[in-house]
């Protein structure tokens, strides 16, 4: 990853908020985190054209909550700033919750567990996929680094000159 941006710990009133949107889905409250997000995003050095990519949730996962709570964010933001959005990342296959999992386990549980969706983005895809594309990869918590590290992987790998992590919290 070449860089990181964290709004805030996770704790208090974050943490219960993210529980909140997470499992009681009260996704109203993603538009307090977008705007602590683009409150504190000047602080940052960011390459100037960036497309802002969601952290895929497993499609179980998004079938019981009904929404990916990155891809919210990701959205909300993009609209903001008047840059792209993309869902190029897919999960290819389930993967355990990460909670309660060590930094080792939540590599190895990821591992292999993304890959770039190549139909939904024709522009994308022409032979150079990601090719010199700056990425803004969105998540709501960071933990380990773990999934987006392994996002970053896949995106490199695709052809992304440059990937950021964005996250609303450092839990």
């Amino acid at each position: 990853m070449d860089g990181l941006v964290l709004a805030c710990r996770y704790w208090g009133p974050v943490a219960r908020a993210t529980i909140q949107v997470k499992y009681k889905w009260i996704y109203d409250i993603e538009k307090v985190f977008v705007e602590l997000l683009t409150d504190n995003l000047w602080r940052f050095d960011l390459p100037k054209e960036l497309i802002l990519v969601p952290v895929p949730l497993s499609l179980k996962r998004k079938r019981w909550r009904g929404f990916n709570q990155a891809e919210i964010l990701a959205k909300s933001l993009a609209k903001s700033f008047a840059v792209p959005f993309a869902d190029v990342l897919v999960r290819v296959r389930e993967t355990a919750t990460q909670v309660g999992l060590k930094r080792d386990k939540r590599k190895e549980n990821v591992k292999g567990a993304f890959a770039i969706r190549s139909s939904r983005h024709p522009e994308l895809d022409s032979g150079s996929k990601l090719l010199d594309k700056d990425i803004l990869l969105v998540d709501d918590v960071y933990t380990s680094g773990a999934t987006m590290a392994e996002c970053c992987r896949v995106l490199k790998k695709a052809g992304a000159k440059e990937v950021w992590g964005l996250a609303v919290a450092l839990g």
